[in-house]
């Protein structure tokens, strides 16, 4: 069989990417007590002024199909990139979320579950290469640190608590002194490598959809 024959993969969705629900933080608030005197009666007045809040919003939904003709190539190694306008060769990667406060300043901690399905793509590119076809995510570790979590398919992402597991893998992070005018943002890339010397003729009319979805989002006024 030669290397055209191998390659033979057939128009396909390779990947989406999106977030999947939209979370509002918590509002916090303090008691402010003072005191009125109205025809010698005493009259206690409260109120309970915002202090700090804050949300994170879903960004932009990539996602790459690829032709006949672009995964028939042979003469050359090209990387296709998703968009939100389909795949691009140029490096791309893509804002998926925002964390933005409302009121106040803010520290937020969130848990983010990223879960491949359908993930047969993911799962038939185990074995076939790195750097194939990789899915990166690029947010906050524990500190507040900028952190990136890589996902290269070459290996297998099916066990308990990961990407292509019935649950899915859960990122957590944190973010420090957010506000409205200082806003933290989740990017994402997923690439596809068309490689002329690798097989990846199992890739043929398979598809992945990676998932976003908050599951926590807790914040609390900036020391």
């Amino acid at each position: 069989m030669d290397e055209r024959s191998r390659k033979l993969i057939l128009p396909m969705l390779v990947a989406i990417v999106t977030l999947g629900l939209l979370v509002i933080g918590a509002t916090f608030a303090y008691i402010r007590v003072g005191t009125d005197t109205t025809y010698g009666t005493n009259t206690i007045k409260t109120s309970i002024p915002l202090t700090g809040s804050a949300s994170i919003t879903s960004g932009t939904s990539i996602s790459m199909t690829l032709t006949y003709d672009q995964v028939t190539n042979n003469s050359s190694e090209q990387t296709y990139y998703a968009t939100s306008s389909g795949p691009n060769t140029n490096p791309n990667t893509q804002q998926i979320a925002t964390i933005q406060g409302l009121i106040g300043t803010v520290d937020c901690t969130y848990t983010l579950n990223v879960k491949g399905s359908p993930a047969d793509m993911a799962k038939n590119a185990v074995g076939l290469g790195q750097d194939l076809f990789v899915l990166t995510i690029q947010h906050f570790d524990g500190s507040g640190s900028e952190h990136t979590d890589t996902f290269d398919f070459h290996n297998s992402y099916t066990g308990s608590n990961q990407i292509n597991s019935e649950t899915g893998v859960n990122l957590t992070g944190k973010v420090t002194g957010i506000s409205a005018s200082n806003t933290k943002n989740i990017y994402a890339q997923l690439k596809y490598k068309n490689s002329p010397s690798v097989d990846q003729s199992k890739l043929a009319n398979t598809s992945a959809t990676f998932t976003f979805t908050v599951t926590q989002f807790h914040c609390t006024p900036s020391a």
